[in-house]
């Protein structure tokens, strides 16, 4: 069941672990749980998805979330990394995924912070064994993409009204619905290619298929940002686990992300979204200021990571227009940069936050709560 509803109304919807279990036990314990997962006040905890990938740990805080969902104190959603590690890679015959910048723990391979410097190993847990890959993968399958609860929704990166419709009935697993609209959306560029192409046989001397024909073109020509985003927003789980995303705006120039230059950036959806109910997601690489810092520390080698994508709009705001999206992503993916340069922990503004969410008949109440014990009250 892809969207999930519960009853519950007492809430704790935490962020992006990426791997770091130390945040995640320091968090719970914060919140008031046991080791069990039990709060004295009968609360229930939520995953916001991207369990794993570039942490310390990434297999125990699957052991530890997978633990919490079997007690019956805790229901998780798919996020992007999670989704990553489903899709099968051609390349492996043991049906593994892409090797991708912070999953390398999943294949058994060491992960460089720096991957010009071998001393730069990154302290990791690493899977090494087809039975491990296998049991993580079929605790990922049937988690759901959006939970719904009595005036809040969750879902990893973006409520997109189209997508869910979409994806409400669909009974298939994610990394099949992943591949069928993938081939659609490929389809839907071969057309728009072949069209050209007719139109400009000179651009083409070689007669090169249309995929290589893409890979010649730089990665600003039109129908290269047109491949890209309809690989990205005709996708509809793709829409929900990592987000919509436009062209640039006429005045925008490329920038750098993820060691490539962009030529499309991340949507913000949230400020078209009109509904009512309070939207939770993580996704979008928050930074909360360390206490005893003016200003985060900022690191040269950020690897893959992308960009803080929420500076403007402060780090406790609730975003869109009637003010009811919160993401609680605070960048905790960012720890181990931190303990590569032998940092103060949280110095870079990297921390694992939850959303305490209490409905009842008076009304909403609303906190955050920080791997380091902060709360901010929050209201809508």
């Amino acid at each position: 069941m892809l969207i999930q509803s519960i009853s519950e109304t007492k809430l704790d919807i935490v962020g992006d672990i990426h791997g770091e279990i130390s945040a995640l036990e320091s968090l719970l314990k914060h919140l008031g749980y046991d080791a069990h997962g039990i709060h004295p006040e009968g609360r229930k905890l939520i995953f916001v998805g991207d369990l794993v990938d570039r942490g310390e740990n990434s297999w125990a805080v699957y052991k530890k979330v997978r633990t919490l969902i079997e007690n019956g104190t805790a229901y998780c959603i798919l996020g992007n990394h999670e989704l990553n590690l489903l899709i099968t890679d051609k390349n492996f015959k043991d049906g593994r995924p892409k090797i991708k910048p912070g999953n390398e723990w999943f294949h058994g391979l060491i992960e460089l912070v720096k991957k010009d410097d071998p001393t730069s190993i990154q302290p990791q847990f690493l899977l090494n064994n087809k039975k491990e890959r296998e049991e993580l993968q079929n605790f990922l399958r049937p988690l759901p993409l959006v939970i719904e609860a009595p005036g809040i929704r969750i879902v990893h990166s973006c409520w997109n009204e189209k997508a869910i419709q979409t994806l409400k009935d669909d009974t298939r697993s994610p990394e099949a619905i992943h591949d069928h609209y993938e081939r659609l959306c490929h389809q839907k560029i071969g057309i728009k290619v072949r069209e050209h192409l007719t139109n400009h046989p000179q651009e083409n001397p070689q007669n090169l298929g249309i995929r290589d024909w893409l890979l010649t073109q730089d990665r600003g020509h039109p129908l290269r940002v047109f491949s890209e985003l309809t690989l990205q927003n005709d996708n509809p789980i793709k829409v929900v686990t990592s987000g919509l995303e436009k062209s640039l705006e006429s005045n925008q120039a490329p920038y750098m992300a993820g060691k490539k230059i962009r030529y499309v950036q991340r949507d913000r959806w949230w400020t078209t979204y009109e509904g009512d109910e309070i939207i939770v997601c993580g996704h979008y690489w928050r930074t909360a200021p360390h206490p005893n810092l003016n200003t985060p520390l900022s690191f040269e080698d950020k690897k893959d990571i992308p960009p803080t994508f929420l500076p403007h709009e402060g780090p406790f705001h609730w975003l869109g227009t009637k003010r009811n999206v919160m993401c609680i992503d605070y960048s905790v993916g960012k720890r181990f940069l931190e303990r590569h340069h032998d940092a103060t922990k949280g110095s870079s503004g990297a921390f694992l936050a939850a959303l305490r969410y209490n409905r009842n008949h008076t009304g909403i109440n609303t906190q955050l709560i920080f791997d380091d014990g902060r709360i901010i009250d929050i209201q809508t």
